[in-house]
């Protein structure tokens, strides 16, 4: 088949056509150029929000940190649940012991008062010694 040779009538109805194109063109070029001036905005934007942001890595090391220790935490919950009970049982046995002490003191009084006789009795035997001043005042508030 022979080459086609170009019809030169065809050109300006085909140069009008795409002609027709430009206005479109133009309106989004205008968009274009628009957008690409918000561009600018949006960069000053993000780095106010860059720089507001700062406080937040701290606070992910921090949240880091508190997540790392969740599992002692967890185990420190479980043995303050346990403190009421504990602390119950001390009480008893606090109680117990008081009971315990004062017994122990009337003990020591009655023991006392059994030895002092002994005492005395000790010290006016040959070889003893000589009695205590207390206990030498009170034979003369006796007497």
């Amino acid at each position: 088949m022979a080459p086609r040779i170009p019809n030169p009538l065809s050109a300006p109805s085909e140069l009008a056509r795409v002609l027709s194109h430009l206005p479109k063109i133009a309106e989004n070029t205008a968009s274009m150029s628009r957008d690409t001036e918000l561009l600018a905005m949006v960069q000053r934007d993000m780095a106010e929000v860059a720089k507001r942001m700062e406080g937040v890595t701290t606070m992910d090391a921090r949240m880091a940190n508190i997540e790392a220790a969740m599992p002692v935490l967890v185990d420190v919950q479980k043995d303050l649940a346990q403190v009421p009970v504990i602390i119950a049982k001390l009480d008893d046995r606090i109680a117990q012991l008081s009971a315990l002490l004062e017994e122990l003191a009337l003990s020591m009084e009655g023991l006392q008062r059994s030895i002092t006789p002994l005492g005395r009795i000790a010290g006016r035997l040959p070889g003893g010694s000589k009695p205590a001043k207390h206990e030498r005042e009170g034979d003369v508030e006796k007497a």
